[in-house]
């Protein structure tokens, strides 16, 4: 597990400038450095140590040197990979993970990647070729970014790498900043830079002669292969992959954890893992003092049946949003996602007793864990089933009563397309009032997920909506969140639930099958469900977040509106002006909206940092202070 960055400039690489764009990733491996340097190319890698410790170190080259890669992640099937090459012919200098990639594209080229069971970013060199082969995991889950230039690229695991290469033009993208505001992340290959682009889930980017081209080499779409006959058949086969990706996410030189919430996910997998090993397994949870997410008995439940180490950690919300400007640089991106907190306490208080944690990360959109896989939810969407001119007559009086439930009727009345319904149950911020804020009309709000819903290749409503989550949310804001997270104290974090072979075969599976009425993961706790309490099973699903409305109205919230009344996005007319005053004055903002209000001041942070500050480290100072000095 690491951070990669690099310079390509067919001229001649400023090999100076490397060096910066190592040093702001030093998180990501705090345990080793590595450069290469050739001609055109300059690149290098932060390694924490996981696999072949005193071994592994790269860069890493096949026999003749002709082959040179730095790589970001996990080959999780490495060792049966490595037999096999060696059965070839291929001699191995080192026993780490990284080094089957050199002797894989010597034998077949970009064709190796289909056989990676993986997380993944790397650039890889072919010096007798010159070409340059940047690559990424089939969901994501490692981070990817480039840039071109004028006579190349520059590449790096995190955005803030390439800005510090002092390179590269850094104009805003609008339309990534109205879609942040929208859905409270970035999604796609955008970025919220013009000149940066995220390489998408999947795809790879090759470099030669000063000419590019980017190939999509895996696609859940495409998916063929074989379907479960039965129910009974899909229980058998789906137990079996799952406890095949457990066992190969535990190979690791250095002791392995797992984050345990108590919800079914995290504690399929700690009961799971503890059957894989014969040493000590330690999980983690956290909680916030004084609140009610309290999931802690659940937690305990759990890691008693399972026999695991457990360990908790309490926090007061002041302890967590204190290091709220140094969790925003190191996300990255503007990342409204307030389980960014939680996530990151988890990760720091594991990362003290393990180098590696198991998350449940994923199962929800392949499994069914979201109520907005089915197409009615909840008491008020029973409506729908009343003759439309009824409808009609009583829309103003639910909308005299709340807003939103106007709104709800009238899609009633006039049901969207699949995808703009679905867009409507995932996208955040009100769009009216979006679209004022940001006085940009023209924004549009939707193609992407249109086109992700014309590539669904069948007919099944539940399958249609997971497959847009995994082309979407997924990769843009969980993997994100979770990569930044878990990475920002120097944790691996492993997500058994997105092997590839467990998500193809979930794919295949009807979606009636994973949903029905009110009940949700259905096959994985027909298949899994002996493996926890009966309790885990029955509860019902808690997101990992945070009581933003409580933080947003309590000690903080002078710093938070202190944010936004000296707000710098005004300053530079990115907000309007008009707008903000009256966001602000709305009493709504800081209470029903206050996630809102978080995004807001969210993106406020976050443009301090990156757009007028030293982004190349994070910023020194809390919350007040940081809200007081104008993020100086």
């Amino acid at each position: 597990m690491c951070g990669i960055a690099g310079i390509l400039d067919w001229p001649g690489a400023p090999e100076a400038r490397l060096g910066p764009m190592l040093g702001c990733i030093q998180h990501r491996g705090p345990d080793d450095e590595g450069r290469f340097l050739e001609g055109p190319l300059a690149m290098g890698m932060r390694r924490l140590s996981i696999i072949d410790l005193g071994g592994g170190r790269q860069p890493i080259s096949n026999e003749d040197g002709s082959v040179v890669v730095v790589f970001n992640g996990e080959i999780y099937n490495y060792i049966e990979l490595r037999q096999d090459l060696i059965k070839r012919g291929h001699r191995f200098s080192t026993n780490s993970d990284t080094e089957v990639l050199v002797h894989l594209y010597e034998e077949e080229g970009a064709g190796f990647l289909q056989k990676l069971n993986g997380m993944f970013g790397f650039a890889l060199w072919d010096r007798k070729r010159r070409r340059l082969f940047l690559v990424r995991d089939r969901l994501g889950i490692k981070p990817l970014y480039y840039a071109r230039t004028p006579g190349g690229l520059l590449f790096a695991s995190e955005m803030k790498s390439i800005l510090a290469s002092g390179l590269l033009d850094t104009s805003l993208d609008p339309g990534a900043i109205f879609d942040y505001l929208a859905q409270y992340y970035i999604p796609g290959e955008q970025s919220p830079f013009r000149e940066i682009r995220k390489l998408l889930p999947g795809h790879y980017l090759v470099a030669e002669n000063n000419t590019f081209a980017i190939t999509q080499w895996w696609d859940l779409a495409d998916y063929t292969g074989p379907a479960a006959r039965s129910r009974t058949e899909a229980r058998e086969h789906l137990r079996d992959l799952f406890h095949d990706s457990i066992k190969l996410r535990m190979r690791s030189d250095v002791p392995v954890g797992a984050f345990l919430s108590g919800g079914l996910d995290s504690s399929l997998i700690t009961a799971a893992a503890v059957r894989q090993t014969e040493i000590p397994f330690s999980t983690f949870s956290v909680k916030f003092a004084h609140t009610e997410f309290d999931e802690m008995p659940y937690a305990r439940a759990v890691a008693k049946r399972a026999g695991s180490q457990h360990h908790e950690l309490e926090v007061t919300p002041e302890d967590a949003l204190d290091m709220l400007p140094r969790l925003v640089w190191h996300m990255d991106e503007p990342n409204g996602d307030s389980a960014m907190l939680p996530t990151y306490l988890v990760s720091e208080f594991a990362a003290r007793r393990v180098k590696v944690a198991l998350s449940g990360v994923g199962a929800d959109e392949f499994f069914g864990g979201y109520h907005r896989y089915h197409p009615v939810i909840g008491k008020f969407e029973r409506l729908a089933i009343l003759p439309r001119p009824v409808l009609r007559l009583l829309r103003p009086l639910f909308s005299s009563l709340k807003h939103e439930w106007g709104d709800k009727m009238t899609r009633m009345i006039a049901p969207p397309p699949p995808w703009r319904e679905f867009l409507d149950k995932t996208h955040r911020f009100d769009e009216p009032l979006l679209r004022k804020m940001l006085d940009n009309a023209d924004a549009k709000l939707g193609a992407p997920m249109q086109a992700i819903f014309d590539r669904y290749p069948r007919q099944d409503y539940v399958n249609q909506r997971m497959f847009a989550d995994a082309h979407s949310y997924l990769p843009g804001q969980l993997l994100h969140l979770t990569d930044r997270m878990s990475m920002a104290p120097s944790l691996e974090a492993r997500a058994p639930f997105l092997d590839y072979r467990l998500m193809e075969f979930a794919t295949s599976m009807p979606g009636a099958w994973k949903v029905q009425g009110q009940d949700w993961k259905i096959i994985l706790k027909e298949s899994l469900g002996d493996l926890v309490p009966k309790e885990i099973l029955k509860r019902p699903k808690w997101g990992f977040a945070s009581p933003v409305e409580n933080w947003v109205t309590g000690k903080h919230l002078g710093a938070f509106t202190r944010l936004c009344e000296e707000s710098r996005l005004v300053k530079a007319e990115i907000i309007d002006a008009k707008a903000m005053r009256e966001f602000l004055a709305d009493p709504k903002t800081r209470t029903y909206n206050s996630h809102w209000f978080w995004a807001v001041c969210i993106l406020e942070i976050w443009y301090r940092i990156f757009c007028e500050g030293d982004a190349s480290s994070p910023p020194a100072c809390g919350l007040e202070e940081f809200a007081m000095a104008g993020g100086a």
